[in-house]
């Protein structure tokens, strides 16, 4: 992983490993700039980082959290951005060409559509009011 900043995590998952390919991982979370990103480390070689979530431009923004791994190839993660609240996504990890790739399914995101008279923000069955304070 170019640029690897080193491992800056507060918490490690209660099943944090992950068996691919025939290799062990550990899978946590590190902060990379601004962000929070989800990694694998390799245990055979601690050396070799791989980004599960990298940032696909300079304007991606998004910082995840990993929530559970079954161990094998599947990862739950907490994902969001500045203008954007959680979202859950789902990763299949898979291995190409002898590399682990992850791809991502959002599966539970709110709605940021007004519900009746006052603005707010609508997740499933929940409605939380967000009251703003007006400075003059």
């Amino acid at each position: 992983m170019d640029g690897f900043a080193g491992l800056y995590g507060e918490n490690l998952l209660a099943r944090p490993f992950v068996r691919l390919g025939g290799r062990s991982f550990l899978l946590t979370r590190t902060s990379q700039g601004s962000r929070l990103e989800v990694i694998l480390i390799d245990l055979e070689q601690p050396e070799s980082v791989i980004r599960l979530t990298p940032a696909e431009s300079s304007e991606d923004l998004w910082s995840w959290s990993p929530l559970a791994t079954d161990g094998r190839k599947w990862v739950l993660a907490s994902r969001s951005a500045p203008t954007v609240p959680n979202e859950l996504a789902l990763g299949k990890l898979e291995e190409v060409g002898g590399e682990p790739r992850v791809v991502w399914q959002v599966i539970e995101m709110p709605s940021l559509s007004p519900r009746g008279e006052y603005p707010g923000i609508y997740w499933r069955g929940f409605f939380f009011l967000l009251l703003i304070p007006m400075l003059y």
